[in-house]
């Protein structure tokens, strides 16, 4: 896809340099996904089952709103502020939204106070921020 989509051109010795490169990378970076996500994992206990249903309700009425607030932030907001959640660094963020890693905080820091808006307005009762 990525032959496809850039059009790198030249002697196919150096396409094939190219692509082998490409496959590499995306293999490597596959893997730093795959260790990133394990860590994170590792880290966060298995949640325990509620024996109280109020609070299980609670909770899935808390969990719809954001993602009812999250669905009302733009595509790139959304895309940010979720990679941000699983644990993905700057660097990583930024190769994924394709800006450089110097932005990153700063359109963390925007798309949160969108989706803050968005998650206030919905507890104000107005449903969506104008």
């Amino acid at each position: 896809m990525r032959l496809l989509d850039r059009g790198p051109r030249g002697p196919e010795a150096g396409l094939r340099v190219w692509l082998f490169r490409v496959a590499t990378n995306l293999i490597r970076d596959r893997g730093r996904t795959s260790e990133t996500r394990r860590r994170i994992l590792a880290g966060v206990p298995p949640r325990e089952e509620s024996s109280n249903p109020l609070k299980e309700l609670e909770r899935s009425e808390e969990v719809e709103e954001v993602r009812q607030a999250l669905a009302r932030v733009s595509p790139r907001d959304r895309e940010v502020l979720l990679l941000r959640q699983e644990g993905f660094s700057y660097r990583e963020i930024a190769e994924a939204v394709d800006v450089a890693s110097s932005s990153i905080g700063t359109l963390l820091a925007r798309a949160l106070k969108r989706f803050a808006e968005e998650y206030s307005a919905k507890e104000q009762g107005n449903g969506t921020s104008g």
